[in-house]
């Protein structure tokens, strides 16, 4: 899934910034990784505010990360637990482990 958006993700995205008279121009190039961090929401705040701008102005980017949010549904809730002797295993390495403290 993630070969197949990464022909919509090689677009750069450009976004205008005014600075007072200035007209600066931020060029980015958002990965399929990328999109999966936001779609996992662990970009940092800045990360969120550009990707998100990105996909409502880009329908490219849009259509990869709706694919993507897609696929995400479809995947199994699993959930992972340690087994009763892993957990035993761990307690007993802890305590014979333990520092003595004055």
């Amino acid at each position: 899934m993630l070969l197949l958006c990464n022909n919509y993700l090689q677009k750069n995205v450009s976004k205008v910034v005014l600075n007072q008279t200035q007209i600066l121009y931020m060029k980015h190039t958002f990965t399929p990784i990328d999109l999966v961090n936001f779609l996992y929401q662990e970009l940092s705040s800045i990360e969120k505010i550009e990707i998100s701008e990105a996909i409502q102005m880009d329908w490219s980017l849009q259509e990869a990360y709706e694919e993507l949010s897609a696929a995400k549904a479809q995947l199994p809730a699993v959930k992972f637990s340690p087994s009763k002797k892993s957990i035993q295993a761990i307690l007993e390495y802890s305590a014979k482990s333990e520092v003595n403290t004055i």
